[in-house]
């Protein structure tokens, strides 16, 4: 009766032991082979010029596409200095229009002087005009030529001023481009710094945005299992879905850090601690339903050999 017992007792425990087996095997064919937390690309949206903000319109939540503008800071002395310049600019115009009516009338006097010479100097030749009428002739002509050339050396300087006058105006205007508060990327505002009628300085921090369609999943891996993950790599994403189960969603390696680091303390094991593992990025599309910093799994999909 005994012998009976005991091998229906080693029969019960062999089962035991055959079910823990398979549920083991079960559970590591299902298991994660990282964990980690989402993450999102963030853009901290600062001013560029200095003045009152006159608009802001964006509030936290709100969605935004790229070069959409949302917000101007005051304009009003970069425009009034940019009209300034335009009358300069019109000012050294009606100089260069002058100096071109100068050079017209010298011109015409040169001729004039010319020909008197021709005419001259065959009079001269029959004795019928003296020395210094063809001496008086030549000092005109010179006069006329010298004044022609100092006019004509105007030119250049009024170039250069109306040059350096449209340099101005041009940074003025990309100046005046800056005082309008545009989105850098598709996004959604998570975070608001200041409000319309607020000074702003060159530099300060007005909102933040994040693109949350496009997620990261950033995770940890070890030495040994850095040769079986690579760039473009499919990867099974799962992520709590509130009710006790588990979501499934699809991602794609997108970066791998070149250098090992030790663990960050967010793992909690000891033992995980101390190693040396690798950061991953899993880009992955998200629905509305992931959010910044809430954890998830992955599986990397393995080639197919």
């Amino acid at each position: 009766m005994n012998k009976t017992m005991n091998i229906k007792f080693l029969t019960i425990i062999l089962w035991f032991t055959s079910m823990a087996f398979l549920t083991s095997c079960r559970d590591n064919s299902n298991a994660s082979d990282a964990f980690g937390n989402f993450e999102a690309t963030e853009y901290t949206v600062s001013a560029e010029a200095n003045g009152q903000i006159f608009v802001l319109n964006v509030e936290e939540g709100q969605k935004l596409v790229m070069n959409q503008q949302i917000g101007i800071i005051d304009t009003i002395d970069l425009s009034l200095k940019i009209q300034q310049i335009s009358h300069q600019i019109k000012a050294a115009a009606s100089r260069g229009n002058s100096l071109n009516a100068q050079v017209a009338v010298y011109r015409e006097q040169l001729s004039t002087l010319s020909k008197e010479k021709e005419r001259f100097a065959k009079i001269y030749e029959e004795g019928a005009v003296n020395q210094k009428t063809i001496d008086d002739l030549d000092a005109s002509f010179r006069l006329a030529n010298r004044q022609m050339e100092a006019a004509q050396s105007q030119y250049e300087g009024i170039y250069q001023e109306t040059e350096a006058l449209r340099m101005q105006q041009a940074q003025l205007r990309n100046a005046l481009t800056k005082c309008y508060i545009k989105s850098p990327a598709d996004g959604v505002v998570i975070r608001k710094f200041t409000e319309a009628g607020e000074l702003a300085n060159m530099g300060k921090a007005l909102f933040k945005m994040a693109d949350l369609e496009q997620m990261i999943l950033r995770v940890y891996i070890n030495g040994n299992q850095l040769s079986d993950v690579f760039i473009s790599q499919d990867a099974d994403i799962r992520i709590d879905d509130g009710k006790g189960g588990v979501e499934q969603l699809k991602g794609t390696v997108s970066w791998i850090s070149p250098e090992a680091e030790f663990t960050p303390k967010t793992i909690q094991t000891r033992d995980e601690r101390v190693n040396l593992v690798y950061a991953v990025k899993i880009a992955v599309k998200s629905d509305g339903r992931i959010k910044i910093g809430q954890p998830g799994e992955v599986v990397f999909v393995k080639k197919q050999k």
